[in-house]
């Protein structure tokens, strides 16, 4: 007898049945299941159902296998005949086909390493329910190899049924429904170990289903699932696969009954990765040394009392701005604790030094030089410089004779220009001239220090600067190859080193340097903090698993950038 018939000849019975309790419902419809196949049965099977459905049951039991043994008197029961048809078509199919085509009882898997688990068995207990599969409910079988790289393990039921021919679905036979596609998250880390993608499905009539399934994207591959279960558990192991964030697959499944009737749904998988800070970091710092005033007295007459007193209270302006400012590298948690290290633990400057400082070219637009005048000039009464040349804040330039002689140019009485660096004919940086008022001025010369005494990072840091090492001579040389204000040739262009990585490295102006865009960017982690970049201090991003750096609205000091692949350092 067909398990249609137990929905259909004797539909008042089943009524009552599937109206119990789950438990009731759950054991007498294995029960009736066990008796339709044919197996032994023990008795002590009906234990558990209710007592006002156990007579119920016993009635289904003994119809069935009167049916199987052709006891019905078709003369004086129609039902009988009925019964006795399913039972000959019962005996025809009684080993259920997979999808047309298909061999019962194989799995394959074409590439990638997924293991696949399934049910035991078929029972309406892990049907019924649209909820997500009972992942204890596992066959007992062994598990066998699968052929493709790193072949799955494919858990199937203990079961060998037979290749026949695929029957036809009855006209009220409903195609088998997926009824839940489930994970524990859509969203997973590129370092995940391993995600299981369950989908369960059921049968109107319990029929035995069958799984086709397959995966695109990030990851492809294929397989099929020949022995009857109703959910089946693809596992993928997500950093096996090394995995980026960005980057997806998604799952598809299809369920099959004897008849070739199917449905199918697919879920999609989304790489993710960790988030970490990045400052832009206000460093303190101040010249490294200060000039000793020669103002020539005597040879000269004095600009006026008001004028100079106009010039000196300048001079001290703009004597303290070159002793103390702040520079703004930035600096990445690249040991992810959240904490920037420097000496007071924020990016912002104070106006004051704090704690241990080092000797770095910080700021490239200025030095600290050993003398300074408000008279003299080169040529007159400070060293001449003979096929020199000057260039002014703007970029122009103006060539020095062959006698040294040079003043800044004027229109009137008043000086062209804000500043101009002094330049020998070996193209040495040897003094520089600074406006203080339309007719007053600094020219200093001798001794240069390029380097500020200024902030650093802490000693033992796990953070790191972001760097680009433009010469390529493995040396960070300046705060030019650091994100800062800085542009290549030293001048004061950029907002924050945020825009300088902008201007540089944001090919496509989306506001985020992923992919090819991040070529040339390194890590300098300089955790002696001497400011000297020594041997294994430079660090690729790719050994710290960076995949994209975010840079942030206008004006805004913080921003993210995503560890979004396995790392390649030790």
């Amino acid at each position: 007898m067909t398990k249609r018939m137990l929905g259909s000849v004797y539909s008042d019975k089943r009524d009552r049945i599937d109206s119990s309790s789950p438990q009731t419902r759950q054991m007498s419809n294995a029960f009736l299941l066990q008796k339709m196949s044919g197996e032994a049965m023990n008795t002590s099977d009906l234990s558990g159902i209710n007592s006002s459905i156990l007579p119920l049951v016993k009635e289904l039991s003994s119809q069935i296998e009167a049916a199987e043994k052709g006891d019905f008197e078709t003369s004086k029961n129609s039902n009988g005949e009925m019964l006795e048809a399913a039972a000959a078509q019962e005996k025809q199919t009684k080993s259920p086909a997979g999808p047309s085509g298909t061999a019962q009882g194989s799995s394959e898997s074409v590439s990638s390493s997924v293991d696949i688990e399934t049910s035991a068995e078929t029972s309406a207990s892990n049907q019924s329910s649209p909820s997500s599969p009972n992942v204890a409910t596992t066959s007992n079988s062994n598990a066998s190899e699968i052929s493709g790289p790193q072949g799955p393990g494919v858990e199937t039921p203990n079961t060998s049924p037979q290749q026949v021919s695929t029957p036809q679905a009855a006209k009220d036979d409903p195609p088998p429904e997926i009824c839940s596609v489930y994970t524990a998250n859509t969203q997973v880390m590129f370092d995940e170990e391993v995600v299981d993608v369950y989908f369960n499905a059921r049968d109107k009539y319990w029929d035995p289903l069958t799984w086709d399934y397959n995966w695109s994207g990030a990851l492809s591959g294929q397989g099929e699932e020949n022995n009857p279960t109703s959910w089946i558990k693809l596992s993928f192991n997500i950093a096996e696969h090394n995995l980026e964030a960005g980057q997806k697959f998604t799952v598809q499944a299809s369920v099959f009954d004897p008849a070739g009737q199917s449905d199918t749904e697919s879920i999609d998988i989304e790489i993710i990765g960790r988030q970490i800070q990045t400052w832009e970091v206000l460093y303190d710092n101040e010249d490294a040394q200060s000039a000793q005033r020669v103002d020539l007295i005597g040879d000269r007459t004095r600009r006026e009392e008001e004028e100079e007193r106009e010039a000196e209270e300048e001079r001290q302006r703009q004597e303290e701005e070159r002793r103390q400012r702040s520079s703004d590298p930035l600096v990445f948690d690249l040991d992810e604790n959240g904490v920037l290290d420097t000496a007071t633990g924020s990016h912002l400057a104070d106006g004051n030094i704090d704690g241990d400082t080092v000797l770095f070219d910080i700021d490239p637009s200025r030095a600290s030089w050993s003398f300074v005048s408000s008279t003299d000039v080169p040529g007159l009464d400070a060293p001449s410089i003979p096929g020199g040349y000057v260039v002014y804040e703007n970029g122009d330039r103006e060539n020095i004779g062959q006698n040294g002689v040079w003043n800044a140019q004027t229109e009137g009485n008043n000086f062209v220009h804000a500043r101009a660096k002094v330049y020998n004919q070996s193209n040495e940086w040897v003094g520089e001239w600074v406006r203080l008022t339309d007719t007053t001025y600094d020219y200093f010369w001798g001794g240069k220090e390029e380097r500020e005494r200024t902030e650093w990072l802490k000693k033992g840091t796990g953070d790191g600067f972001l760097v680009w090492d433009h010469n390529g001579n493995g040396t960070i040389d300046d705060n030019t190859e650091m994100m800062s204000e800085f542009d290549q040739e030293g001048h004061e262009v950029f907002a924050n080193g945020y825009e300088k990585l902008r201007h540089y490295f944001d090919k496509d102006g989306d506001g985020v340097i992923k992919g090819s865009e991040m070529q040339g960017l390194m890590f300098w982690v300089d955790s002696d903090a001497n400011a000297q970049t020594d041997a294994g201090e430079l660090k690729t991003l790719d050994e710290y698993g960076i995949t994209e750096i975010v840079i942030p609205t206008e004006g805004q000091l913080t921003s993210e950038a995503t560890i979004g692949k396995q790392p390649t350092k030790p």
